[in-house]
């Protein structure tokens, strides 16, 4: 009887520790009153469209604005959740549309502010969605979104956490629209 015991113990322990160790995506759900929010929710620009003879807009590559966008999950009260995995999104990026990319986003690796084109992309051509967490203490994450300012359009910012999500709507359009 006393082996049953000895041996009891070690797999109680094993199933415990088991239990309880993160395995991860997932393993840590968000509470029920989580809410996963983008800052601006909503920017809107007026533009002047450059059209060619046929009326087609002039897409240029060099006319754009970079925003500053964060995305934080929160629970009761608005605590911060740090460490919560975040898919994002963009519509009209390079990994979500096949036509031009009138929005780009980066993640800003270096923390200095500053679009770096090459290592800093992450809605390119070729690229999954976005996949990041927020910040231990803050429960934010700080990405630049680039937006074209040459042709009027209108799409989104998409951040998903455990089922919940947050949006920002980009409007760039013609004045009287």
């Amino acid at each position: 009887m006393n082996r049953t015991i000895k041996f009891a113990v070690p797999l109680g322990v094993l199933a415990l520790i088991c239990g309880c160790s993160s395995s991860g995506e997932g393993s840590n759900p968000l509470p029920n009153d989580a809410e996963v929010r983008i800052q601006p929710g909503a920017l809107e620009f007026e533009i002047t469209e450059q059209l060619d003879d046929d009326g087609n807009c002039l897409f240029d590559p060099d006319f754009y604005i970079d925003q500053f966008m964060t995305v934080s999950v929160t629970g009761a009260g608005g605590s911060p959740i740090g460490g919560a995995d975040l898919s994002v999104s963009v519509d009209f990026g390079g990994n979500s549309f096949s036509g031009l990319e009138v929005m780009q986003l980066f993640d800003d690796l270096n923390g200095n502010g500053v679009v770096d084109e090459d290592a800093e992309l992450v809605s390119g051509a070729g690229d999954p969605l976005f996949r990041t967490a927020t910040a231990e203490f803050t429960g934010e994450k700080m990405l630049i979104l680039r937006l074209n300012l040459s042709c009027a359009y209108r799409g989104s910012m998409q951040a998903m956490s455990d089922g919940f999500v947050g949006r920002a709507q980009i409007d760039v359009v013609q004045p009287g629209t």
